[in-house]
Parts: structure tokens; C-alpha cells; sequence
């Protein structure tokens, strides 16, 4: 579970609202067949949801509102929520201000010492700190803000989405914390043996999704660590390697399970899932999903499309931009010419679809990418013009919004980042015309460090075919997924935006417009 987005953030338009129990419908066994590729397939499930419908809430401790009366005394205007099915505190902030004082030394620490003081208040105990790891620290070069985010570990193991969020001022202020750490952990797990093998956890997920997967080990066995890390291949599955690892599932009260968790994209390229299989019995507890798609009616705004500009199709209105790059945001440019591949983006064809491969990728003259178009054709027609507008449009925005703050540390999509933090190698990998879909779009945002997917694809529903590359909003909104999806959450967590009620979709029109 992940706690909310910080104060600072809702500030700054970037609200994240709790990643709760009720991260997905309902659905009535955990063993749902699922039929990937479908048009009205559920992205996500959460097993635990079931499992909790009749459960009452519980109510805080007593010691815990012992220090929320402490912490009162200091802060008369703070504001609480709880978190139903622990009765921890999820959320702790000042209506008014700031938590604390001004106060001199390293974020880390400050964050660190406000927690431990008020343990009691966020309904913890000191051994359910013990062990914790830092996932990531991002400092916000415009507010000052640095974030904190900690996660939960027990006997060596992570706990799923077991996050601490803590967000201190330049002055040293705590401005909110949002806890996501399971209470009384040592209680409620069981042994650390799991009682079937990662391959037959990934073995179980393809017979969830109602597929038939040949899924065995590769070079990497499972290692010697608490977490048994273990490399498979799942043909039918996956088309990448599947990483598998223990970690413990919060359920309910009292009740945290040995899960294996474990990444995987889909054959037909519409899904990268997250998800975690019980270690003991081999039942589907979460999916989620990390790509975020739409569909839309709508009536599209100015200078977005060719049907917005002067003259009109199948007129070419297109101009030629000359030097768009920001040297702050791209210090080594765009791209170097020949193919559309750069520090931020590799954009190409991959109407196939074979993701890794592009069909006849387009080659621009030096660093000149300027095709010819034809919008009374069909969209084959103009493929090169197609992928230049993609390109374009996707270093546009990483570099606009580097200086908003989504940078290096924040997060943003890389491949070197010069050494200013983050874990870079996480370029954008922009499909133009991709032949997985149809009349949609979508972008799929590992963690920190992996390759996100923009992919754009044609709309048969008018002739000729209108295509998803030359619509700018389209872009745009879809980009903004994996902005949102790596400032909520910490950069290090990618399923902190699966929750039903949450902004994802709106602050991706916001961008948008």
C-alpha cells in the first residue's frame, strides 16, 4: 500500500490520493480468466478487496492517540487520517503550516528524527522501523523540497508498496508525512520459506490471464538472499526475461503473506503488469498494471492536430523547427542525426508490432528530419512524417517539464544523466503507427531505471485512417502517465496510481491542455 501524495505536491497540482485496498474492481475469485487483448479487459485486481468486504474498520490504539495528543500540542492544527484496515495513521499534516521549526542538518536526518519521535503517533512501534530502506530522496531544485521515501522490510525481506513518504522544506521544516508501514509486522508474518517455486508463481499469473506460457529458469537461479531472486523466461507470457523476487503482501489485520512479485509485458505489447502470487498456495493476489491507456471522444482543441491549423487538410501546414532543443534539459542535444534516437527518446515505426525492432526506420539528413506528408492518404503513406512529429513531441515535453522540476532526480526518462542523480538508462521507446491497437494509445512506466513505451496507434474509424502521431494532446496526455506515475510514489515504486479513485487521467489532461 502507498501513503498519499505529500501537501507540497497538492500544492503543486501533482496530488496523489492513498493507495488503498480498493486499488481495482472487484472481481469474485481470484482465479478470473483473463482474455488480453480485449476492448473492455480490467486492467487490474486486487484479491484483497474480497477478502476485506465484510471486515470492520479498526479504530487507533491507544497509544496512538496518546501521541497524536502529544503531537497536538505542538501542531493544534493538524489534520489525521487512518488507514481502516490496520488503524494506522496514514496521513499527518499541519492545516496552517509546517510540522516543525526550522531546523539545520540533512534532510535525511530530520525526516528520520520526526519519525522516530512520533512513532507512537503513526501507530508504529519501534521494531516495525527496523531495517528499513531508502528508495529514493528527490530533491526539487524550485520548491527546495526533498522527498523522502522509506520502505518497510522484515528478516530481509520488502514489504509490497510498505512505504513511509516524509517531505522536508529547504528550511528544514517537516510538511507532512504519509505512512504506508504495516504495524506490529513481526506479527503477522509467518516463515520466510516459500511453499512453491517463482516459476510456478509466473506459471500461475499466465493461467490467471487465461494463457499457457512455458515458463522456465535462465542464467540467473535462484540467489542466496532472503528475497530468492530468480530470472525466468515465459514464452506465451512475456517478452522480456520475468525478475522474480520474495516479498510480503499486506491482507488484513493481522495477516501479511509470503508473495512472489514479479513484472511482466504482455505479447501483444498492452500490458506490463505488477504482480504478486501467495508463495504458499499459488493464488493471484494483485495485477496491476503499468500501462495507462485511453479512449476518447472528444472535440479536439487549437493547434493540436492537422485539423487545427491553416490551411486545412490535406494541406501540409506543418513549419520547420529549427533548434527547439532546451541546453538546460538536453546538454547534449536532441540526437547526433541518421535515425530518431537521442538521450530522451527513440522514436520509430512498429506497425509489425515487434517493440525492440523498428520496420524501416526513417533517416533524416544529418540532424534535418523533414519528410514529405500526404493527409489524404492512408497514414502508411507518410510513416517517416509520423514518427518526426512523435519525436519531436516527446523531447518538447521532457524538456519543458525538466524545468518544473520532473529532472534527473525526479525521475525523468533518460538514458545518461550526467551525473545529476536518478538512475538513468530509461529513455522513452516512442512506437509511431503501432499495429498492437487500434483508435487508442497508451504508455507503460516501469520504476526508475527501466525503459517506459509510448505507444501511438492509427484510427480506422474515418477515411483515410487518422493517426495518433500528428495528434499533439494525444501525446502529450499519454506522457504525462509517466510523469505522474513516477512523482507519486517515489520514482523507485511504479504502482502507487491503481487505486479507483485516483488523479492519474485528470493530470494527464491537465498536461494535455
Amino acid at each position: 500500500m502507498c501513503p498519499s501524495a505529500s501537501r507540497s505536491q497538492r500544492r503543486n497540482r501533482t496530488r496523489g490520493l492513498a493507495c488503498l485496498l480498493a486499488l481495482s474492481l472487484i472481481f469474485g475469485s481470484a482465479s478470473f480468466a483473463y482474455a488480453v487483448g480485449g476492448e473492455s479487459e480490467a486492467r487490474n485486481f486486487d484479491a484483497r478487496i474480497q477478502l476485506n468486504a465484510r471486515a470492520a474498520a479498526i479504530s487507533p490504539s491507544p497509544a496512538q492517540e496518546q501521541g497524536l495528543d502529544a503531537l497536538r500540542n505542538d501542531v493544534p492544527e493538524l489534520a489525521v487520517e487512518f488507514e481502516p484496515t490496520t488503524g494506522a495513521t496514514r496521513s499527518l499534516y499541519n492545516r496552517m503550516g509546517f510540522m516543525t521549526r526550522p531546523a539545520a542538518g540533512d534532510p535525511m536526518d530530520l525526516a528520520l528524527e520526526f519519525v522516530r519521535a512520533n512513532l507512537g503517533a503513526l501507530g508504529l512501534t519501534a521494531r516495525d522501523l527496523e531495517g528499513f530502506e531508502v528508495t529514493d530522496s528527490v530533491y526539487s531544485r524550485l520548491s527546495g523540497t526533498t522527498h523522502i521515501y522509506l520502505r518497510q522490510t522484515h528478516e530481509g525481506l520488502p514489504v509490497y508498496n510498505g512505504q513511509l513518504h516524509v517531505n522536508v522544506a529547504r528550511d528544514g521544516q517537516i510538511l507532512s508525512v504519509n505512512n504506508a508501514f504495516v504495524p506490529r509486522l513481526s506479527d503477522a508474518v509467518a516463515g520466510t520459506e516459500p511453499g512453491i517455486s517463482a516459476a510456478d508463481a509466473v506459471a500461475s499469473f499466465a493461467q490467471h490471464l487465461g494463457l499457457t506460457a512455458d515458463v522456465r529458469e535462465t542464467g540467473l537461479k535462484a540467489d542466496d538472499s532472503p528475497a530468492r531472486r530468480t530470472s525466468l523466461s515465459a514464452e506465451g507470457l512475456a517478452v522480456n526475461e520475468v525478475k522474480a523476487q520474495l516479498m510480503w503482501l499486506p491482507v488484513a489485520a493481522g495477516d501479511v503473506r509470503l508473495v512472489w512479485n514479479f513484472q511482466t509485458e504482455t505479447p501483444d505489447s498492452q500490458h506490463h503488469f505488477d504482480a504478486t502470487v501467495d508463495a504458499a498456495t499459488g493464488q493471484v493476489m494483485t495485477r496491476f498494471d503499468w500501462t495507462n491507456s485511453g479512449t476518447y471522444r472528444v472535440y479536439e482543441q487549437p493547434v493540436e492536430s492537422p485539423i487545427h491549423t491553416t490551411p486545412l487538410p490535406p494541406s501540409d501546414a506543418r513549419t520547420l523547427a529549427v533548434n527547439p532543443e532546451n541546453a538546460t534539459a538536453s546538454p547534449s542535444g536532441w540526437f547526433t542525426g541518421g535515425t530518431m534516437s537521442g538521450n530522451n527518446v527513440t522514436a520509430c515505426p512498429d506497425t509489425s508490432p515487434a517493440n525492440n525492432a523498428c520496420d524501416s526506420n526513417p533517416q533524416c539528413a544529418g540532424t534535418t528530419c523533414d519528410f514529405s506528408i500526404a493527409l489524404g492518404s492512408q497514414p502508411t503513406a507518410y510513416v517517416p512524417a509520423a514518427t518526426a512529429n512523435l519525436f519531436y513531441w516527446n523531447n518538447i515535453i521532457h524538456d519543458i517539464q525538466y524545468q518544473y522540476g520532473f529532472d534527473e532526480p525526479g525521475g525523468n526518462f533518460q538514458e545518461s544523466n550526467f551525473g545529476n542523480g536518478g538512475a538513468g538508462g530509461d529513455s522513452v521507446n516512442a512506437d509511431a503507427q503501432d499495429g498492437s491497437g487500434n483508435c487508442n494509445a497508451n504508455f507503460a512506466t516501469p520504476t526508475d531505471g527501466g525503459n517506459p513505451r509510448m505507444q501511438m496507434y492509427t484510427c480506422n474509424q474515418a477515411s483515410p485512417s487518422r493517426d495518433g502521431d500528428l495528434d499533439n494532446m494525444v501525446i502529450v496526455h499519454e506522457y504525462g502517465h509517466g510523469i505522474s506515475i513516477r512523482q507519486v510514489g517515489g520514482p523507485g515504486n511504479s504502482s502507487c496510481l491503481n487505486n479507483s479513485q485516483q488523479g492519474g487521467e485528470g493530470w494527464s489532461d491537465w498536461h494535455g491542455l
